[in-house]
């Protein structure tokens, strides 16, 4: 699945500034979830009908959408840690319609790589 819109942000201290699109599309009582592979924000109820769980059973994995006067979300240090987001550098936060997500910067390009090649594979002239 490959995002609507992709928006690249640089980290500083664990905080970043959220696309204003992004801002005014994620509502107040969407959680921010710390998956392996990257920050996952997305409503209560989508978070339960995708994992089959009330998102309430993700505990210390999920907490309340919270982002600053000036824009800026900031993640714990744990918490970044645990999805693969540095303390400083580059992200980019994902669109895909019914949530977001924000990846480290190359870890991103390396799955995007690596879909681009499975879409080569089945198109290409040698496919079956």
């Amino acid at each position: 699945m490959q995002p609507d819109k992709k928006y690249p942000r640089r980290i500083q201290k664990y905080r970043m500034q959220v696309p204003p699109v992004l801002a005014g599309k994620v509502g107040d009582e969407f959680l921010v979830c710390a998956a392996s592979h990257a920050i996952v924000i997305a409503a209560p109820d989508n978070i339960a009908e995708r994992t089959g769980v009330d998102a309430s059973s993700f505990g210390p994995l999920c907490k309340g959408w919270n982002i600053d006067g000036k824009g800026r979300l900031t993640l714990s240090a744990e918490f970044a840690q645990r999805a693969g987001i540095p303390r400083e550098g580059g992200v980019v936060f994902l669109d895909f319609g019914d949530h977001v997500q924000i990846w480290e910067e190359s870890r991103w390009k390396e799955k995007e790589a690596e879909l681009l090649a499975r879409l080569d594979d089945a198109f290409s002239l040698d496919a079956k």
